[in-house]
């Protein structure tokens, strides 16, 4: 008999892989589901970027009556926070509160992520209030969700609380300060943050730190300053601090600055579709057409495609997800049925109130 350890293993393996049809086939041939192979499967689906999976997959759970802990809660919080799921955030805080989980560092603060996220500050800051003081965790959601939102100066008020309660930040926090500085325009106040993070607390900045810095300059218009930032940074760029700068080069139409920063991301990601394009409107803005011809021409040689567009909606307490030209969905032809219907009811509609130009119709 296999181990459930070594299943959950293989369940969280094939997650991390991008290969989570494999960890679905797994969990949903196996006959008994107890708590360890649940949060597997529910990780993996939050990896994947599969969050609705996940927060269905915590009601049917529920409704088979199946163990869950803390680790869910999290879990499954985590994933109405990415898709901004206010009122799935609140049934589901609402049974961590009855079960007994809202407490605990990783409970709490992805309450407060969720409700940041969607937009409820007011939520987030009472949940925050009741939080333990010494959960760096909760103060890291709160300082996140703030600059997240442009509330400056809270971000400020609760970075200087942290220190008068013992909390001693961490990378994450300066991150939250170094967003909130970004957002507000104050790159004098955002070097200060990134000196004392080194000298007051002893932290190494990493590339996200850096990466606030060249967006906070760039927005700025401050090109050359960023450039200058990006070669002086004791850790190698990335490709989304190179694409950072290409985005405001295009902007600001920096031409040479932004051949230079596309170059750079694409040596580093050769398939980056926002490289094309960015690239390919900095010529555009510019009157260069043969160049923007010569670039998209790249792009169909090399098979580069814009990432299609996704959707999603709640019917009965179930989340479906809708992508572009994606007809995997169950009720697919029933859906695009509807929607010719009420594409002609529209047209004709359109066509007796303006006598204009009656909407395109096109099979799907």
């Amino acid at each position: 008999m296999v181990d459930d350890r070594v299943v959950a293993c293989l369940i969280v393996t094939y997650g991390k892989c991008n290969w989570i049809d494999e960890s679905k086939r797994i969990f949903y041939d196996i006959n008994k589901i107890n708590l360890v192979l649940l949060n597997a499967m529910a990780s993996s689906f939050v990896r994947s970027g599969c969050h609705a999976d996940a927060i269905n997959l915590f009601h049917i759970s529920r409704g088979l009556k199946l163990e869950v802990d803390s680790s869910t809660f999290s879990t499954v919080l985590k994933a109405c926070g990415a898709i901004t799921e206010l009122e799935q955030g609140r049934v589901i805080h609402s049974l961590a509160l009855k079960t007994g989980f809202d407490q605990g560092s990783f409970v709490e603060s992805a309450i407060i992520d969720v409700y940041c996220k969607c937009g409820s500050i007011g939520d987030a800051e009472k949940v925050f209030r009741h939080a333990s003081t010494n959960n760096l965790a909760s103060w890291n959601a709160m300082v996140m969700g703030y600059a997240q939102h442009g509330f400056h100066d809270e971000v400020s008020e609760l970075f200087n609380k942290m220190s008068k309660f013992g909390v001693k930040p961490d990378h994450i926090t300066y991150l939250g300060v170094l967003t909130s500085c970004c957002h507000a325009g104050l790159f004098k106040e955002a070097f200060s943050y990134l000196n004392s993070m080194f000298e007051r607390d002893e932290l190494m900045p990493y590339i996200e730190h850096y990466a606030c810095m060249v967006d906070l300059l760039s927005r700025l218009g401050l090109l050359e300053e960023a450039k200058r930032t990006i070669d002086q940074m004791p850790i190698c760029p990335d490709a989304h601090i190179w694409q950072i700068l290409l985005s405001a080069c295009n902007i600001h139409k920096n031409m040479d600055m932004g051949r230079v920063a596309a170059q750079k991301l694409l040596e580093l990601e050769p398939d980056n579709e926002s490289a094309y394009i960015l690239l390919s409107n900095l010529y555009a803005s510019a009157g260069m057409w043969s160049a923007v011809g010569k670039v998209r021409k790249e792009m169909k040689e090399k098979i580069v495609y814009k990432e299609p567009g996704s959707s999603w909606l709640q019917v009965g307490g179930l989340l479906h997800y809708f992508l572009a030209d994606d007809k995997s969905h169950r009720d697919s032809r029933e859906i695009h049925t509807e929607l010719i219907r009420l594409y002609r009811q529209m047209s004709v509609t359109s066509k007796l109130e303006n006598d204009g130009p009656s909407l395109m119709i096109y099979d799907l």
